[in-house]
């Protein structure tokens, strides 16, 4: 049995980096982190490079085949 993921789920994100001036926030970032048909389980190790307080959202990227909201959850 092969199980994985049907739609590809992306991290997006906004928050100030390390090397912004006065701490003005970048523009917002979006990765995909599981492509469709990344086996599951699978495990991401992600590092944020950030002084500050930030959220990062996830959702799936490609809303055309969802049936569904494409925002997943919001974590700061």
């Amino acid at each position: 049995v092969y199980e994985s993921f049907p739609f590809h789920i992306a991290l997006s994100w906004k928050g100030t980096s390390p090397d912004a001036q006065n701490g003005v926030a970048d523009n917002q970032q979006s990765t995909i982190v599981f492509p469709k048909g990344n086996p599951i389980p699978s495990v991401k190790a992600l590092t944020f490079y950030r002084s500050g307080t930030f959220n990062v959202d996830v959702q799936y990227a490609d809303i055309s085949e969802l049936q569904a909201p494409a925002k997943i959850s919001t974590y700061t």
